[in-house]
């Protein structure tokens, strides 16, 4: 009776001891934002330097999650 009991705690805490990863939380998603502008971009350049503006202080980072 104490083998049966000692296979079933070494059992139990081994099942529990592999689903331990899978409770750990996700990783972040990391959202990405890409402009594809038409035509020349010279006449619109204001508007593309707002953008970069208004993107940085909501804490978007060129090159990381804003691709130009």
């Amino acid at each position: 009776m104490n083998q049966r009991r000692t296979l079933l705690t070494a059992l139990g805490t081994a099942s529990l001891a592999n689903a331990w990863p899978a409770l750990a939380q996700p990783a972040a998603k990391v959202w990405c934002v890409g402009i594809l502008p038409g035509g020349p971009m010279l006449p619109r350049q204001y508007q593309w330097d707002a953008f970069l503006k208004r993107m940085t202080e909501l804490g978007y980072v060129d090159g990381k999650n804003v691709n130009t």
